[in-house]
């Protein structure tokens, strides 16, 4: 906008210029966070869930159901993690395998819920982050495969 744009004419009242220029600029700031939010919504509307299993066998039966199930885009399975972790008063140590989970977090209950269903421990880890940025189509694909 140019500087005239803001110069306040000293002719005019300032009751005209608040009810002139201020809703203008109003509806300015109302459409650029709206345009932003609705970015920024589309970006967090993907989630990463981590969710650690006791081997690489049951990692995929979960991984599997939760694909076919269309609560999961793509799992990735990592063997061979060291999980240290204090359980009933102890310090514990063993060998895991991280799931890596992408999906929509809208479908985060009925994810954590059919986990917890299939899940050989009692108290299985499912952790959701939300994405906060990254490759657009990707994101896109991710919401388009689920359900």
């Amino acid at each position: 906008m140019s500087a005239a744009f803001w110069a306040i004419p000293l002719s005019l009242p300032i009751n005209k210029l608040i009810w002139v220029r201020l809703p203008l600029v109003a509806l300015i700031l109302v459409l650029r966070a709206s345009v932003l939010y609705t970015f920024i919504n589309s970006m967090s509307a993907c989630c990463i869930v981590y969710v650690t299993a006791p081997n690489p066998k049951e990692a995929s039966k979960i991984s599997v159901a939760l694909v076919q199930e269309r609560l999961a885009a793509c799992v990735n399975v990592v063997p061979g993690i060291k999980s240290y972790y204090r359980w009933q008063g102890k310090i514990e140590k063993g060998r895991e395998t991280l799931l890596i989970i992408k999906t929509k977090r809208s479908l985060i209950k009925s994810l954590v819920g059919r986990i917890k269903e299939m899940h050989v421990y009692s108290l299985p880890e499912v952790v959701a982050l939300s994405v906060v940025d990254g490759s657009p189509e990707y994101l896109k694909w991710v919401q388009e495969s689920v359900k």
